[in-house]
């Protein structure tokens, strides 16, 4: 039988791995949808798959790029899926020399058209903006470190700007220009940068303070804790040990 859509296989057998994500997806889906499955849990994948191909079940939950190298006959995906479940890297906090090597590894990759050979062999049919995933570094050709390079230390702030903020202290920010006609600020984002961070404080209950004509040190500044945080700022590699930079 063909089943177009998940609720198509309504009060149907489906088989999955018992404690994958792919269990764990079908029944938040069932409890968010109202809609029941007979669920029948298989030690792996495979097994699952087999039971699918031996109609011992009218469906089966997986991942997708493991259901497309599965080698099966005679089945076809759903229209939708069951849950859309991205990957990460997780590491402990203040683990920045890791961190940043891991970040140096992807984007060399990336540089390279490496990333996109590995993305093209293990997931034929997902079309991923990679570019838009990891970010390029500004100078990324000039830090020619090595693994072994890369010290193994975490270093941790006495005290965090998360803490001053939850203390109410006041928030310093560089980054902008700030004077009126200039060519930064007429010409650029400083004046939906400065509302945005007015908008950030005033939700986080501080007091801020900006300090004008910092457009081109702002990483510096934080850097060497003369301000809390910059706006409007590139990522590059020579700032990357000493300041944290966020996704835009």
């Amino acid at each position: 039988a063909s089943y177009p859509s998940l609720t198509d296989l309504a009060n149907h057998r489906i088989g999955v791995a018992a404690g994958s994500r792919g269990e764990e997806a079908l029944n938040i889906w069932m409890a968010q949808n109202g809609i029941g499955f007979e669920v029948a849990r298989y030690l792996s994948e495979d097994s699952a798959l087999d039971a699918l191909a031996g109609f011992e079940v009218d469906g089966m939950v997986g991942e997708l790029d493991d259901l497309s190298r599965a080698g099966r006959t005679g089945m076809s995906l759903t229209g939708d899926p069951v849950r859309e479940d991205p990957y990460a890297i997780a590491m402990r906090r203040y683990d920045v020399n890791l961190r940043n090597a891991v970040n140096r590894s992807l984007q060399k990759l990336l540089a390279a058209g490496t990333i996109i050979e590995i993305g093209q062999r293990w997931f034929p049919t997902e079309q991923i903006n990679y570019a838009a995933f990891i970010p390029l570094y500004d100078d990324l050709d000039q830090d020619t470190r090595t693994i072994a390079d890369f010290p193994t230390d975490m270093p941790r702030p006495a005290q965090s700007v998360l803490g001053r903020i939850r203390n109410g202290e006041e928030l310093v920010v560089a980054g902008l220009d700030l004077s009126d006609g200039g060519f930064y600020y007429q010409s650029f984002l400083d004046p939906f940068h400065e509302a945005l961070i007015r908008e950030m404080t005033r939700r986080w209950g501080v007091p801020v303070r900006f300090i004008p004509n910092t457009v081109t040190n702002g990483v510096d500044l934080v850097a060497d804790r003369q301000a809390d945080m910059a706006v409007g700022v590139r990522a590059r590699w020579d700032g990357a040990d000493r300041v944290d930079s966020s996704v835009p």
